[in-house]
């Protein structure tokens, strides 16, 4: 039925787009963020779940990416925040186990969680 319907407009696709905010993440999880940084406009393409060695997690530490690791992994933490300073923008950072990094650490990160 062609005649039936009038296009008004339309939006091109861009796949990034379907690729959820990792605040929206953040909310579904009811996650505790320590910190929110630009988590608005950051889109998770991919998650990793980190429980290898640095080595062999950094070739995985991509744009878009986030990364999933337990809060006492102060390696971890420490090769993302260096990612992050070294202009990597990846989606983010969830922490399990309810562990917080130990404060040293988040000192040490400044820098990359601004």
């Amino acid at each position: 039925r062609n005649g039936d319907f009038r296009l008004l407009g339309c939006i091109p696709y861009r796949a990034e787009l379907n690729a959820p905010r990792t605040r929206d993440v953040a909310e579904l999880l009811g996650a505790q963020v320590l910190n929110a940084g630009d988590y608005d406009q950051r889109r998770m393409s991919r998650i990793i779940i980190c429980a290898r060695t640095v080595l062999n997690t950094v070739p995985l530490l991509k744009p878009g990416v986030l990364v999933v690791t337990p809060g006492d992994r102060d390696d971890i933490i420490l090769a993302v925040s260096l990612a992050a300073i070294n202009g990597v923008p990846l989606a983010g950072l969830l922490l399990t186990s309810d562990t917080v990094p130990d404060p040293r650490i988040m000192e040490l990160c400044r820098g990359a969680l601004q």
